[in-house]
């Protein structure tokens, strides 16, 4: 919605403005908008008067075209990652020392733990996987006002033997804890997201079971760094956890895969270098390839 401040500053200063955009202004679960209708009219003045869009998703350069936007003025970038801060020869075994992990295969989550990331649909699931492979045993790392809930959920059912949070941790711990899974998970997301919880799960070589949603339909091909299965969908969740599970040879060829995929196409490098390409031919008004 200040997005009109950073046009009339490069109108002023008599450069190219150009917007990025993570996520629509009118949507989300911390939106609070009062005034709708406003925040609708002023959400396409932007669009129709910046000189370049760039969106993390195909998803959200939809949403932008429907509402004011330019195709020619549209560009997709994903988010990515720091293939240096993480990478498979990371060590984990300090995490699984401390949270009696040894020997245990360890199917993980990271991040912040929103509703929407479905965690309770992880934790469903726990019951049945630990029936079938007793050796599993689940770490969530992260923490947020819906943990509690979920701890509840956790000792209700039975499952505190099988199930560890961490809270919160150090953003540069975040790899080890990683490197300490065996399979990693994202439950659940929104359509207009670019994880980055996945390519830093992909960045460590580990395979990655998330919804066939949006942009991680383009990240994950089936089969290959991992399994997509229909959001929400609890039965496909757990069968790609016990597949996973059972087979240690190919979680290492869907986590090889991953890495190799991330750094040929997913760095914060490579997301740099897009940014600076579009800004550059703005600048001299030369024609940008999509």
């Amino acid at each position: 919605m200040f997005g009109f401040a950073g046009i009339k500053l490069a109108k002023k200063f008599r450069l190219p403005h150009l917007l990025e955009i993570n996520a629509p202004l009118r949507w989300g679960p911390k939106r609070r908008i009062k005034f709708p209708s406003l925040a609708k009219s002023m959400e396409s003045r932007i669009f129709s008067s910046t000189k370049g869009i760039i969106l993390t998703t195909g998803e959200l350069e939809e949403y932008v075209l429907g509402n004011g936007g330019n195709k020619e003025q549209v560009w997709v970038n994903p988010d990515g990652v720091d293939v240096d801060k993480f990478h498979p020869a990371i060590s984990g075994e300090k995490i699984r020392e401390e949270y009696n992990l040894k020997g245990k295969i360890v199917v993980g989550f990271v991040g912040s733990i929103g509703h929407w990331h479905r965690v309770d649909l992880l934790l469903s699931v726990a019951r049945e996987v630990v029936k079938k492979e007793p050796e599993v045993h689940f770490l969530i790392v992260g923490g947020a006002a819906s943990l509690a809930p979920l701890k509840e959920y956790v000792v209700k059912n039975g499952l505190s033997r099988v199930v560890t949070f961490t809270g919160n941790v150090p953003y540069e711990e975040v790899p080890c804890y990683i490197a300490a899974m065996d399979i990693t998970v994202l439950p659940g997301t929104d359509i207009y997201s670019s994880p980055i919880k996945v390519f830093e799960y992909m960045a460590m070589g580990k395979p990655v079971i998330a919804p066939r949603i949006g942009q991680l339909k383009e990240i994950i091909s089936e089969g290959e760094e991992g399994f997509l299965i229909e959001q929400g969908n609890k039965k496909q969740l757990q069968e790609g956890i016990i597949k996973l599970v059972g087979n240690k040879t190919l979680r290492e060829k869907m986590g090889q895969r991953g890495r190799n995929k991330v750094e040929k196409e997913y760095t914060w490098r490579k997301n740099g270098e897009r940014i600076c390409s579009i800004y550059k031919k703005l600048l001299t008004g030369g024609k940008v390839s999509k």
